[in-house]
């Protein structure tokens, strides 16, 4: 979809689409997010209006001089004391052993749950702030995201940290250094940090989300699967293929847990480069998705757990004689998961 085609589609829209399906999104009302929305959206309308002739106009340069800003700080508060928007009390200060859950990873958590984070509180600001006609997109830095006010037309740029109290336009060196520094300016263009966001990377930032959480259900052939669709969409970004290889170590120390006793040390593989499925992707890469995708299938397929794995595991005798080695034609694999 050409990128001025996908601007059309509104970030929430696009960020609980990129939710459907996953575990837990059953409880996702899109009705409600989108009229709440409509209805956040009238309110700061409304306030900003009014605040605009009553604070802006006769004291401007308590503004900065800028309409732009004080109606970005109208936005923040009109959400934070008349709408309810807030960060998840039970994710403030939480350290990385503290699992994310559905909620803190896309928008609804803010309409419908205890709150947001700074990955999804940003996605609302942007998303109440384009119905106003703000330009306002994603940034992130690393391991944080932000929005930020970019105007094309007239060279106004300033960034908006939303995560706390009310918000500050804190400058982009704030970013290099925190939450976690970037080592240089080589890993900043690398991975695209402090960049504004174009639509089509704002859909593969929730697609990455989505990846995230099915590794979070150890569902890792479709975590990769989806990491691949993203991709594409950044294949200049470094972030992809490192999300790709580190999860597919995850894959392969998942799956060894469940290794029985006896199981066959090698599994063949029947497939050719001339077959990938992501041409993009190099081949050893894709090679290993296929090896673990196998491996997940003999250990998985229920003829296999009734004749081998379950009795191993139980310590009686299999119902057949175990193979040293296993061949997989994944043609037909595929075919037939």
């Amino acid at each position: 979809m050409p990128e001025h085609d996908l601007a059309r589609y509104d970030i929430t829209t696009v960020n609980l689409a990129c939710a459907a399906g996953l575990p837990g999104a059953e409880r996702i009302d899109v009705p409600l997010c989108l009229g709440w929305l409509a209805q956040a959206t009238d309110k700061v309308r409304r306030w900003t209006d009014a605040g605009l002739e009553e604070f802006f106009h006769p004291n401007p340069d308590e503004f900065k001089n800028s309409e732009a800003y004080f109606r970005v700080l109208a936005l923040a508060t009109v959400l934070q004391r008349h709408c309810g928007v807030r960060y998840d009390p039970s994710k403030i200060g939480a350290g990385p052993e503290v699992p994310f859950e559905l909620h803190d990873q896309f928008v609804y958590g803010v309409m419908q749950g205890p709150g947001g984070t700074c990955g999804t509180l940003p996605v609302v600001y942007a998303s109440i702030g384009r119905r106003l006609g703000y330009p306002i997109r994603l940034v992130s830095a690393r391991g944080h995201l932000f929005a930020r006010r970019d105007d094309p037309a007239t060279g106004e740029r300033f960034n908006i940290e939303c995560a706390g109290e009310g918000f500050a336009d804190l400058p982009d060196d704030h970013y290099r250094a925190w939450p976690r520094p970037i080592s240089n300016p080589e890993e900043e263009r690398a991975f695209g940090y402090l960049e504004s966001f174009t639509p089509r990377r704002e859909l593969a930032t929730f697609i990455s989300s989505r990846a995230f959480t099915l590794r979070d259900h150890h569902r890792f052939r479709e975590a990769v699967e989806t990491f691949a669709v993203a991709a594409p969409l950044e294949p200049e970004n470094a972030a992809y293929p490192r999300s790709i290889l580190g999860m597919l170590a995850e894959w392969k120390a998942h799956l060894q847990t469940l290794y029985p006793p006896q199981f066959p040390r090698r599994i063949n593989i029947d497939s050719k480069p001339s077959e990938a499925r992501w041409p993009w992707m190099p081949w050893e890469v894709e090679r290993e998705f296929r090896a673990l995708h196998a491996c997940e299938s003999c250990l998985t397929d229920p003829r296999h757990e009734e004749w081998w794995w379950r009795p191993l595991r139980e310590n009686r005798l299999p119902l057949r004689e175990v193979p040293t080695s296993i061949t997989v034609n994944y043609d037909a694999l595929l075919r037939n998961p």
